[in-house]
């Protein structure tokens, strides 16, 4: 295959051009200037530099072209000169425009540390490094391979991020942190991918021509992973923190270790529903082999030591061993007595003090907030972002449409059918959450727009998975307790 603009491992890419992509640049871009309103008025400081970058600017291309302009300049490259460079790109290339659109998109939704979109623009050098890359691949492919590499320098410099121009990169990908990232030259990055820092896609020095990593789409690769030679990362892959890749990963699959293997085996390697480069899930679930127990490398797969994160990284880890000595009390092998058992006491103990908490603070909130009720006729999106989540008439713990109101989308329809699973079934049928998650996840897919603006599906559907997966993992523990 020839260097080009896109490579999909898929057969069909996540995204075209179409007048849909232009509908969300102008929609992202109104998003922008808003913030930047916001924030020069709360921060007074910073109003002649958003105005400089942003506000005076009539549109996006503009705007992240004076901002690469200025921050890639130098005494001898001269910013003006790589204004006009940038901006004859991005004005007059709509597949360009649609990529950094469905860039920052992924930045806003996938990293809870992106506070807005105008944020990511100015502030997250993965995001501008990429857009700066994606010039610089152009410059290539119409054979000014000097200034492409004069623009690969620069980067490098400023950004501490070395991606070779000749670099295919789909669209939707996110850099986390970037600091680091060295990506060679006949790299392939599908669309949807989410790579943190310090990783590196190389080659093993061994071999010329096409010698570097094939990475699929909506792959997740954990900080500090390196991944060498004409390797294949397939479709929906994750790769631990710290791991050192040097075979083929299939599908959906895990790969952890130095040098990684798979999870599951290589024969068996376990799978996973989930797109992990979307949803930024770092872990996964531990697994017995030989009756012993065998638990996943913790230190590899950390994502920012975020407290929620780790808190389900260290459910599962209890949730493994109490089944591991559970298997092991049937056969006689643990007393009640032992070590381990009074261990597992410790760690529900920890967990029932956990629960306690949430519920303390839950019922605090519920006393200070009259707009949380359990019957509901209006449609409402409040704390879109955080567990705490209200969306519709049905969605969020406590909260459910009175009898005969209709779903206020098709979210919200999944919502009711999860209410009346566990009403059923009862709040620990793992059953009910695992349907939930299927549900929103396709509506998700659709393409579809919800009720709210304020709330859309890019924000709320990733918000409402986490809270099932914990709700999983604590049906998991109450499952476990009873067997205990």
């Amino acid at each position: 295959m020839p260097a080009g603009e896109r490579w999909h491992p898929a057969p069909t890419p996540a995204y075209s051009t179409s007048v849909h992509d232009s509908e969300d640049e102008a929609f992202v871009w109104s998003q922008i200037k808003a913030e930047a309103h916001r924030d020069a008025e709360q921060e007074p400081a910073l109003a002649s530099y958003l105005y400089s970058t942003i506000l005076s600017h009539s549109s996006l291309s503009r705007s992240l072209s004076f901002h690469l302009g200025n921050k890639l300049c130098s005494s001898t490259l001269l910013s003006t000169l790589l204004y006009d460079l940038f901006l004859n790109f991005f004005s007059t290339d709509q597949e360009l425009r649609a990529a950094t659109v469905a860039d920052l998109r992924a930045a806003r939704v996938r990293d809870p540390a992106c506070v807005s979109f105008s944020h990511c623009l100015l502030n997250y050098k993965g995001f501008l490094a990429l857009q700066a890359q994606r010039v610089a691949h152009r410059l290539w492919n119409q054979s000014r391979k000097p200034l492409a590499l004069a623009l690969q320098s620069r980067i490098s410099d400023v950004f501490a991020v070395d991606i070779h121009p000749a670099a295919r990169i789909g669209k939707g990908v996110l850099f986390d942190h970037a600091t680091g990232v060295v990506v060679g030259e006949t790299a392939v990055i599908g669309n949807n991918v989410s790579i943190l820092h310090h990783v590196t896609l190389g080659g093993t020095g061994k071999a010329g021509g096409d010698r570097h990593p094939k990475i699929g789409d909506g792959v997740l690769i954990g900080a500090g992973a390196t991944i060498l030679g004409n390797v294949k990362i397939g479709e929906g892959a994750k790769i631990g923190a710290g791991s050192m890749v040097l075979i083929d990963v299939p599908p959906r699959t895990t790969a952890v270790g130095n040098p990684a293997r798979l999870v599951g085996g290589k024969d068996k390697p376990k799978r996973h529903d989930e797109c992990p480069g979307e949803t930024m899930d770092h872990t996964f679930e531990w697994i017995l082999l030989d009756d012993k127990i065998k638990l996943g490398p913790t230190h590899l797969l950390f994502n920012h030591g975020e407290a929620r994160q780790g808190t389900i990284i260290h459910l599962e880890r209890v949730v493994a061993t109490g089944r591991g000595l559970m298997k092991e009390k049937r056969k006689g092998g643990v007393e009640s007595g032992h070590p381990r058992m009074q261990r597992m006491a410790h760690a529900f103990s920890l967990f029932v003090v956990f629960i306690l908490v949430v519920a303390f603070f839950s019922r605090a909130e519920a006393s200070n907030n009259d707009s949380q009720v359990k019957c509901s006729r209006t449609c409402v999106a409040q704390n879109c972002n955080t567990v705490g989540i209200r969306y519709g008439k049905y969605c969020g713990v406590g909260w459910t449409g009175c009898p005969g109101e209709e779903p206020c989308d098709e979210l919200d329809a999944c919502c009711k059918v999860h209410d009346n699973c566990v009403e059923k079934k009862g709040l620990i049928d793992i059953k009910c959450h695992e349907k939930f998650k299927r549900c929103i996840k396709k509506v998700h897919k659709s393409g579809k727009a919800g009720f709210s603006q304020d709330c859309p599906y890019d924000i709320a559907v990733p918000t409402m998975v986490q809270g099932m997966d914990m709700a999983i993992l604590f049906s998991q523990l109450g499952s476990l307790r009873d067997e205990l």
